[in-house]
């Protein structure tokens, strides 16, 4: 780590360590998050006034394949014009042989 991100990490602890606004709550959406959250140690430095709520689950995590399926379905034989895709869609089924020709376009 670099002395400019160390000192970034300071900041922010700092920041976070010492805030004393209203109440807030953060919902964590992604399993990931929540994963990430816990093995950084975040939730031990957050005052009582900021609190995370563990939410649904990635939209692409949680997505049955069936709906996935339907949905290049839809796009390749209903001739739609854009396939709209959460994220990489790793692991999803979604590849690029499934939307050739379409305009793909993908939301991070």
């Amino acid at each position: 780590m670099t002395d400019n991100e160390k000192s970034s990490v300071i900041r922010a602890r700092s920041i976070v360590e010492n805030y004393s606004g209203p109440e807030i709550r953060i919902m964590e959406v992604c399993g990931t998050h929540t994963h990430e959250i816990f093995r950084l140690g975040i939730r031990s430095i957050l005052p009582d006034n900021i609190q995370l709520i563990s939410g649904p689950g990635c939209p692409v995590c949680v997505t049955p394949m069936s709906y996935i399926d339907e949905a290049v379905y839809l796009a390749l034989e209903k001739k739609c014009h854009n396939l709209y895709i959460w994220g990489p869609c790793k692991g999803s089924g979604i590849r690029d042989e499934h939307v050739a020709g379409k305009r793909k376009r993908w939301n991070h």
